[in-house]
């Protein structure tokens, strides 16, 4: 059984019967296969977000693959694996309707948000999504959003499943920058490896709890600051500096 997350997304789509669909990540080490049912048809829940290789393998071997397979945060992406296909037609990958879930929502990766001119901010990525508008401007620094016309004091704001609703007024969110933001893994948590590993900018570490991770900086050497989220306890210490060479 897999627990529910909010980091994690779905894979669906058709295949030969009586075959095996192989789903793996060179980035995280993810590897996990699936049977389709009868009629061709299987839906692998519970993936990390993440980009993936899809194989489909018959008697042991690999008969057919495709590469850059994009999973999304509370979305499916549909894959069709056949042998038996023997026209091809090719095309730029586009992005699909997410035909296996009735959730309302939008997911923007951050490849999305370098291409779009919008502000680097909460709000303005809201904004966005379909059925929001710009809300209340005595709200959120005037930059609150409204979701399908409701009152901008209603929201709740959270990434990752952290809330960064304004702590002060409970009304609005806080400011993060998405440019100044690194990417790490959390390996394991008290010496138990993490279940689910994917890449994300904040983590909720309880109380008495131990987190090793690793994190990605790329070609940005420099000094990077890491704290909790939490103002009081930033305030008081719970903060510091790493610098990469």
């Amino acid at each position: 059984a897999y627990a529910q997350s909010n980091t994690v997304g779905s894979i669906y789509g058709t295949a030969d019967a009586g075959t095996e669909v192989l789903v793996e990540s060179k980035d995280t080490g993810f590897k996990r296969s699936i049977k389709p049912d009868a009629n061709g048809r299987f839906n692998m829940t519970a993936v990390p977000a993440g980009t993936y290789s899809v194989s489909l393998v018959r008697n042991g071997s690999v008969v057919s693959k495709q590469d850059g397979i994009e999973v999304r945060i509370s979305q499916g992406s549909e894959v069709s694996l056949s042998t038996t296909q023997t026209v091809q037609i090719r095309a730029n990958r586009i992005a699909k309707i997410d035909t296996s879930s009735a959730t309302s929502a939008a997911v923007f990766t951050a490849k999305d948000l370098e291409r779009l001119p919008v502000a680097g901010n909460v709000g303005a990525v809201i904004q966005l999504a379909p059925n929001t508008t710009k809300g209340d401007s005595r709200y959120g620094g005037a930059n609150a959003p409204s979701f399908g016309g409701s009152s901008a004091s209603e929201n709740a704001y959270y990434i990752n499943g952290f809330p960064v609703t304004t702590l002060l007024t409970q009304v609005g969110f806080s400011q993060l920058p998405f440019n100044s933001i690194g990417q790490f893994q959390v390996l394991e948590r008290d010496g138990v490896p993490e279940p689910f590993r994917s890449w994300k900018d904040m983590v909720n570490v309880p109380k008495h709890q131990t987190a090793r991770f690793i994190v990605r900086y790329d070609d940005h050497p420099g000094k990077w600051m890491f704290h909790c989220h939490i103002l009081d306890h930033e305030d008081h210490g719970m903060m510091g500096i790493l610098e990469v060479k």
